[in-house]
């Protein structure tokens, strides 16, 4: 998005398959795990589309959240380890805000969202 932001990986051509989490809380059973990546010292802050239920944590997250801000640290890409946590598998909507500029990724949590095609191995329930 707009050369500052990055899912790694076919997150914008296929949805991610799902395993089941080791977290407890039974709205995060399933999980993905994708890289993010941030360009230069972009702010990145992220959140669930209102009214949607799915977590995510990235760089230094302590726990899944369905809001984080993330930065860069200046030069290139910096890429940080993390994902999606869900209940099932479904489309959900990513809001994207970068220094005042707004976009909504569709991300196929185990499900394809319009366009995409379905993950490249099963998912699990």
């Amino acid at each position: 998005m707009l050369g500052r932001f990055a899912l790694a990986g076919p997150a914008d051509k296929q949805a991610l398959p799902l395993v089941r989490s080791a977290d407890t809380d039974p709205q995060r059973r399933l999980w993905t795990k994708i890289g993010l990546g941030v360009r230069g010292d972009s702010i990145v802050e992220l959140s669930a589309a209102e009214g949607e239920s799915f977590w995510f944590a990235w760089s230094s997250a302590d726990e899944p959240s369905q809001q984080l801000t993330v930065g860069g640290c200046g030069g290139d890409w910096r890429f940080f380890p993390g994902g999606f946590w869900t209940d099932r598998a479904k489309c959900v909507h990513l809001v994207v805000r970068i220094d005042g500029d707004t976009s909504t990724l569709p991300v196929g949590l185990g499900e394809p969202c319009p366009g995409q095609l379905p993950p490249s191995t099963p998912s699990q329930n």
